[in-house]
């Protein structure tokens, strides 16, 4: 199979943030008809294909995963799955880290100093108990754990809505999908395509934002290459840890 070129990337991600859109509004209507779970594939089907534009649209930018993995990503199911998953992750470890960042410098007066041991090891410990009451959170009310819930069991819901199936000894029948189900996916899609509309849309807008992202792409790899552990979110935590249980380091002038 011959891959994309740039060019050829960039009209995909168009094309597939549209088609995205396209099963968002199938998905409407079902549900309007109550084809609950039906309507509860389709909004599989569109962060499927809002993870598929957002992949090509770096592609277009000049961040190419290898031969392998993009074809992965152009059609398997399960690795647009886990794509959108480990991205909301990132995306909420960065909220995190923000808020903490900007928290601490107004606490301190830093005005962009370098940090003091103590503040190191106050952020470290504030994003850890983070990290750590995610687990305690529900998908009825937290966004971000309803996020996590449906990247993870997004294979189970698409099939749950198309198909019936027998298992523990019972039929499954797409009919039985509930509206509350259905709603906590939309309110999950809708802000996920949001959210890849709006970086597919900043991504092919500018050259110097694709200049941008490259060097930004060059820093994370090289930070996750110092220490592999970076890549995970139980490799993380790991290092969080460590900071907290480890002699104060001397300041590196960033939090």
């Amino acid at each position: 199979m011959r891959l994309p070129s740039a060019t050829q990337a960039a009209k995909g991600a168009e094309l597939a943030l549209a088609n995205s859109h396209r099963h968002l509004r199938c998905s409407t209507l079902l549900a309007d008809s109550g084809e609950f779970g039906v309507a509860t594939a389709h909004l599989v089907l569109a962060m499927e294909e809002a993870q598929k534009a957002y992949t090509l649209a770096l592609v277009a930018s000049g961040i190419a995963p290898n031969e392998v993995g993009l074809k992965d990503m152009l059609h398997r199911h399960d690795v647009r799955h886990r794509g959108a998953f480990l991205d909301t992750l990132m995306m909420a470890q960065f909220d995190m880290m923000k808020h903490h960042r900007e928290r601490l410098d107004a606490k301190y007066d830093l005005e962009g100093a370098a940090p003091p041991p103590n503040v190191r090891e106050e952020y470290a410990e504030a994003l850890l108990n983070d990290v750590r009451a995610l687990t305690q959170h529900s998908p009825d009310t937290d966004p971000t754990i309803a996020a996590f819930d449906w990247f993870g069991k997004a294979a189970n819901r698409k099939n749950r809505g198309f198909y019936v199936d027998y298992a523990d000894s019972q039929w499954l029948n797409p009919g039985d999908v509930d509206s509350r189900l259905y709603e906590q996916g939309l309110g999950v899609a809708n802000r996920f395509l949001e959210l890849r509309g709006h970086a597919v849309e900043w991504i092919l807008s500018d050259s110097a934002h694709q200049q941008e992202l490259r060097e930004h792409h060059g820093k994370v790899m090289a930070t996750i290459q110092a220490d592999p552990r970076l890549a995970s979110l139980e490799g993380a935590m790991e290092i969080a840890d460590q900071e907290l249980t480890s002699p104060a380091k001397p300041p590196n002038g960033e939090l």
